[in-house]
């Protein structure tokens, strides 16, 4: 009933009565809200949108603002569910993708945040983030990573969990799946048209 998308245009590239036309297709019954956007430079800006449930309603929307983040990331809560949703993009940088995911776990801290959800595209993986950064990452043990080793890249170019889902250690998902396929006839090159990540579900 929640549904997260990254990579999302610019509204100089996509309008919010782009999005509407797109939500009242597809979703009628869903709410939904887009995010400011986020990012440095006109090359690495993008912006995140929620659909909803409509039963649902948004407590409040906040941004983690931080001169380590490259793209702010957005923290939504909803009424009805005790956890804190936190949708990332961290930087595509080996140097910066640990910095980044300190500033998140000071966040959490300094906002006593004990149950949250943070999901989206760390790129906490191969070249940007090789194994011996990762058994370092800064709060990997004091949460629960729940997707961490499986695909979730389209390009035949890499096999990297760039994607990941962490939640705090009480909030636990079961069935957490890669979605690879969506029929026979849908080719890879198709995926590409939209995304070169393959949806979580």
């Amino acid at each position: 009933d929640i549904v997260f998308i990254q990579e999302l245009s610019t509204t100089s590239s996509v309008s919010n009565k782009d999005i509407q036309l797109f939500v009242n297709k597809q979703f009628r019954k869903y709410k939904w809200f887009i995010s400011k956007n986020v990012g440095t430079s006109k090359g690495n800006t993008e912006r995140f949108l929620i659909l909803y449930n409509d039963n649902y309603e948004i407590e409040y929307v906040r941004y983690v603002e931080n001169l380590n983040i490259v793209r702010s990331p957005l923290v939504i809560k909803f009424k009805q569910f005790p956890q804190h949703f936190i949708t990332v993009h961290l930087t595509a940088s080996s140097k910066q993708v640990v910095n980044e995911i300190k500033v998140i776990e000071n966040y959490l801290h300094i906002h006593k945040l004990d149950s949250y959800l943070i999901l989206g595209d760390f790129n906490a993986s191969c070249q940007y983030m090789p194994n011996e950064l990762f058994e370092k990452a800064y709060f990997k043990d004091s949460t629960h990573w729940i997707s961490s080793d499986e695909d979730t890249t389209v390009r035949d170019s890499t096999t990297c969990s760039y994607d990941r889902l962490v939640s705090d250690k009480v909030t636990d998902l079961i069935n957490v799946k890669v979605i690879k396929s969506f029929g026979e006839t849908t080719l890879k090159s198709n995926y590409l048209k939209i995304s070169d990540h393959f949806p979580i579900y």
